[in-house]
């Protein structure tokens, strides 16, 4: 049985960097945390949409050891408000 982490990107950039005192998380050490206390062999860390803006963060993510997955949208839903689609 292998050990699997699925980290949601947004929750750990948001929870670290609104909070007092803000913090910047290393995610090469993040990584090896959880490989080392937890035995994590696979890490998910889920995105949003790509944007190809920021291509050296997804590089960066990847570097840490990371499986980058990108939630895919409606194309419908690409100037909607999360939890505002009206029904078709």
């Amino acid at each position: 049985m292998t050990n699997q982490a699925f980290i949601d990107g947004q929750n750990l950039h948001l929870g670290t960097t609104t909070s007092r005192p803000s913090w910047k998380v290393d995610l090469v050490k993040f990584r090896n945390y959880l490989a080392r206390k937890y035995k994590v062999e696979q890490a998910y860390y889920f995105l949003g949409m790509v944007d190809d803006t920021q291509t050296e963060m997804y590089k960066h993510i990847q570097e840490a050891g990371f499986i980058t997955i990108f939630r895919t949208h409606n194309p419908k839903m690409t100037s909607t408000k999360k939890g505002m689609l009206t029904p078709i």
